[in-house]
């Protein structure tokens, strides 16, 4: 499944917020990749399935980051964009390989 994120956060690690939103389709992760993933550290996070779900790229390079936080997570569901999740965190270095940096919070939000 593709959903697609919204935000104003920096592209890079060190640069400047955007003065325009600014829109990235990103695939959804398999709970079981994100949460390996993730056992790794550094530092380890714990992934909730039932409250979050994990979207980025296996290769890395595109990625929410910092200031992102808050927007939304959407998938188009019977052909009308759909609010599924809110950005949440990720790492401290955006957009990284088997990192999908971009957690999202599910919990209250109707989910297909």
């Amino acid at each position: 499944m593709q959903v697609t994120a919204l935000g104003w956060g920096r592209s890079q690690n060190l640069g400047d917020s955007h003065p325009i939103l600014q829109e990235l389709p990103i695939p959804v992760y398999k709970n079981e990749d994100c949460i390996e993933n993730y056992q790794e550290g550094p530092p380890p996070y714990t992934i909730n399935p039932e409250l979050q779900i994990c979207a980025g790229f296996e290769e890395g390079g595109k990625d929410t980051c910092s200031g992102d936080s808050g927007g939304p997570l959407f998938a188009y569901i019977k052909d009308k964009p759909t609010l599924i999740g809110v950005v949440s965190y990720g790492t401290s270095i955006c957009a990284q390989p088997r990192k999908p940096g971009v957690r999202y919070y599910k919990l209250y939000i109707y989910i297909y």
